[in-house]
């Protein structure tokens, strides 16, 4: 099966959405971006004054990293996402859908990661580091990204089926059986 649609009608039927939606989901993701990128920049700041603090110290910590750059994977996929808002373009759309799936992957193996954690040490309060909701090294501020990406995800899912819909009562979608 094969789908084929008018690019420009398809294009277009995106730029129609109401601006008020478009623009709310733009700035939605584009704060979630930037908040989350400071807030790492923040985090990775405080560890590496930690970590130079010990060092000095001549003491020998171990430093789990995996939950520091499962959040900067984490901030490049919002950040693509709010980008490609930005186009206002059928395939803008569709890759910051993407960017929202790979937020959604990274989330699915940080859980991995923590249920390994958890058998390994049998319960998260020995450990100094962070865990919240059952993710190993997670604040409340991880949830809360979580929390949004699910959010704008369904939103954006519902801006293309929109624009699926109306393309389709337009004829200008069609599905072929070839």
């Amino acid at each position: 099966m094969k789908v084929y649609s008018s690019h420009n009608r398809f294009a277009s039927e995106l730029r129609s959405l109401l601006p008020r939606d478009i623009n709310v989901a733009i700035g939605v993701s584009a704060l979630i971006a930037a908040a989350n990128a400071l807030w790492i920049a923040w985090e990775l700041l405080i560890f590496f004054q930690a970590k130079s603090k010990a060092d000095a110290q001549g003491a020998e910590i171990f430093y789990d990293m995996a939950p520091y750059w499962m959040q900067v994977r984490i901030a490049i996929a919002l950040i693509i996402n709010a980008a490609c808002l930005c186009f206002r373009r059928n395939i803008g759309l569709i890759v910051s859908l993407l960017a929202l799936v790979w937020v959604g992957v990274e989330y699915g193996q940080w859980y991995s990661l923590s249920l390994k954690v958890k058998a390994v040490t049998e319960d998260y309060s020995r450990l100094s580091t962070p865990h919240t909701a059952g993710l190993y090294g997670a604040t409340g501020w991880n949830i809360v990204v979580l929390v949004v990406t699910v959010v704008l995800f369904i939103w954006e899912m519902k801006m293309l089926v929109g624009i699926i819909i109306t393309s389709r009562k337009h004829g200008t979608l069609t599905l072929d059986k070839s």
